[in-house]
């Protein structure tokens, strides 16, 4: 059964769930916010001056060693068996139990997000950048009270983490803590003067507002999570939220969701957003109604995820 220590159990459970069968949608997402935290944690640990915020590729020492694998699947309440992969020395080993401490630092984090324990939070993850990146991660794999499933985790060998439920939005900030100062110009404050210097001017000389306040203190700006897709007259009811990642890449933001494929760029983030949804409508449009005898094997999966996401359309006046 492998190494307990070196494992995640994630078990969903409620109405989502009939006969062993759970949205895969819903089944990606809480895979990816795992593994996306405990990178997030091990990148902390590891990097002691990467700026989180800013995303990019995951350091090769953090991917060799905190890798998630499915290795096993159970039905009833469906639960899903992760594991690290074996230990493998280093060249420089400067890092020896990086997995293995990182997955412990995981469990403490979920808890502590859970019921907003702030110094639980600020001992494991020092940093506040990288506190608010994690602690906004967490926040998505957590289920909301309006869910209609629930999320039990157990790992690193330790008693089950049962019924966990996302805390008051508000309490994230309390979380994250204050804005702390800084001898030298944060990330935040980079971003905030770039996107000023970039703004467009009208014609008394004014910066585009819209644009300069794009960037927000809080990490939402890293996360579009919609439960309904609007584009002109229609709207889509989605099964749950999708946790569509956010970034600002090449003077461009983007708005992305991985299981479907779909990646929109725009000059603000909220016209990314807008051009998400009406990107995430054609993609309906492409795939919803076509027979599958017409569809490639990557189409009819795209399909059927589709199919599992999207409750109901309607349009406006209907």
């Amino acid at each position: 059964m492998g190494d307990a220590r070196r494992q995640i159990e994630l078990k969903i459970t409620g109405q989502a769930v009939k006969n062993g069968r759970v949205p895969l949608c819903l089944l990606t997402q809480k895979l990816n916010c795992t593994q996306e935290a405990l990178y997030q944690i091990a990148t902390a640990k590891a990097v002691a001056d990467r700026d989180l915020s800013r995303g990019g590729r995951i350091p090769g020492l953090v991917k060799r060693q905190c890798e998630l694998f499915l290795v096993e699947t159970g039905q009833g309440s469906f639960s899903a068996r992760l594991e690290l992969p074996p230990p493998v020395p280093e060249l420089f080993d400067l890092f020896p139990d990086l997995a293995e401490q990182s997955l412990s630092e995981f469990r403490e984090a979920v808890e502590g997000v859970a019921i907003g324990d702030r110094e639980r939070l600020a001992r494991i993850l020092p940093d506040q950048a990288a506190r608010r990146v994690v602690v906004n991660t967490v926040y998505v794999l957590l289920p909301a009270a309006k869910d209609d499933y629930g999320l039990d985790i157990g790992l690193a060998g330790k008693p089950t983490l049962v019924g966990l439920a996302r805390p008051p939005k508000d309490s994230l900030r309390t979380m994250i803590g204050p804005i702390e100062p800084s001898a030298e110009p944060s990330q935040a404050a980079l971003t905030m003067i770039r996107a000023t210097c970039l703004a467009r001017f009208d014609a008394a000389g004014k910066p585009d507002i819209d644009k300069v306040l794009e960037y927000e203190i809080l990490a939402d700006e890293h996360q579009y999570r919609p439960a309904q897709i609007a584009w002109g007259v229609r709207a889509f009811s989605l099964e749950h939220e999708i946790a569509c990642a956010v970034t600002f890449e090449d003077d461009l933001w983007v708005v992305e969701y991985e299981p479907l494929g779909i990646r929109a760029y725009a000059e603000t983030r909220g016209q990314a957003i807008q051009e998400f949804d009406e990107e995430f409508a054609a993609v309906w449009d492409a795939y919803a109604s076509v027979p599958d005898d017409q569809l490639t094997d990557d189409a009819i999966d795209l399909k059927q995820r589709l199919m599992s996401l999207v409750v109901s359309e309607v349009s406006h006046g209907q």
